[in-house]
């Protein structure tokens, strides 16, 4: 029994490793965080293979399916992580890490009935998470329900698991309700939520942008170069804030330092994006499109568009290659056009395959 109970917390230890490689992955963008937490995760399942399960242990089985799934979904391979995530459903049915898996990146590449499905399922089980409240207030969010993503985002903090929610997870979530409220176009609740956050968490980024954002709409733009500075001159400073605080400092004409801010910020999205990190590539593609180089931001926002085929990335390219156009620069193909016939023939295939 110890033989086996030490062996359960081998895959605890792997588990929490990986946790840490992802968390520092999305941190610093250095893409090889996510190789070291494959890596440790392959090494896990090599060693797994040479026992037998009641060594293992039952339910340390599909852990490993869902820290694999999460490591591509937090590097932006979103169809990979399905793929796992359901690979070990078949196994494991109803194995809420696994479903939360699906359910988030599913609304990534714009499934929307599938994401609801799983992330429903799961809002409604016995034994609740707050992340799945959050992940089901995004989808409402996507789909443009405004209004049930505010709901969902105010229960999140009351449900069952974990119960007190840690400080830093409340200020997230009054954060992103935050940025519901902007969206919603009802600024003072917005105002408030951002105020509720850093009440919790005094450093979070994203209450002091989303303040940035507010102060920059109501023309208060000293007020939001100061917040944006904050959050860029911090300790992990994030190179989309610096490309905000470059839009603030070309409005108040200091177009010399919005310049060095938009170049550093590019030098770093390439960095990451080279590194195996490919949640930059949206980001980058709109710096390119700034820089009136078409040819870049099509190529960069094609590759977004390949592995997070929703509104959003459609959006973005489309944009891209109808200025490309209007410039006289026209994209050799639209991606668009491209990835819809890919996906039509794909259907077919099935279709004559069933």
């Amino acid at each position: 029994m110890a033989r086996g109970a030490a062996r359960r917390t081998d895959v605890e230890y792997v588990a929490e490793l990986v946790n840490l490689l992802i968390d520092r992955g999305r941190l610093t963008g250095d893409g090889r965080d996510f190789d070291n937490a494959l890596a440790a995760l392959d090494d896990a399942e090599a060693k797994m293979a040479t026992r037998t399960r009641t060594e293992v242990g039952v339910m340390q089985i599909p852990e490993l399916y869902t820290s694999r799934a999460r490591v591509l979904a937090a590097r932006h391979r979103f169809v990979e992580a399905i793929e796992v995530a359901r690979k070990g459903l078949r196994k494991y049915p109803h194995f809420s890490g696994l479903e939360s898996v699906v359910g988030e990146s599913s609304v990534q590449i714009g499934d929307m009935q599938a994401g609801e499905a799983y992330l429903r399922r799961l809002v409604n089980s016995e034994f609740r998470v707050a992340n799945n409240f959050i992940g089901l207030a995004y989808w409402a969010e996507v789909a443009g329900d405004l209004e049930q993503a505010s709901d969902l985002l105010s229960r999140a903090p009351e449900v069952n698991f974990p119960k007190p929610l840690p400080r830093l997870r409340l200020a997230y979530i009054y954060a992103v309700h935050g940025d519901v409220k902007a969206k919603s176009g009802k600024l003072d609740e917005a105002r408030a939520f951002y105020q509720a956050s850093l009440g919790q968490e005094p450093t979070t980024a994203q209450a002091k942008v989303g303040l940035a954002d507010l102060a920059s709409y109501e023309g208060k733009l000293d007020e939001a170069e100061k917040l944006l500075r904050e959050v860029v001159e911090s300790e992990w400073p994030n190179a989309e804030y610096q490309a905000k605080l470059a839009d603030i400092r070309e409005k108040q004409g200091d177009l010399k330092e919005a310049k060095a801010l938009r170049n550093a910020a590019e030098k770093y999205f390439a960095w990451s994006v080279g590194t195996g990190f490919e949640g930059y590539l949206r980001p980058l593609a709109l710096l390119k499109l700034k820089q009136g180089n078409f040819r870049k931001a099509g190529e960069y926002a094609a590759r977004d568009l390949a592995i997070r085929p929703n509104r959003e990335s459609r959006a973005v390219y489309q944009s891209i290659y109808d200025q490309a156009k209007a410039a006289g620069s026209e994209l050799s193909e639209n991606a668009i056009v491209k990835l819809d016939a890919e996906t039509a023939a794909r259907k077919a295939a099935v279709a004559a395959g069933g």
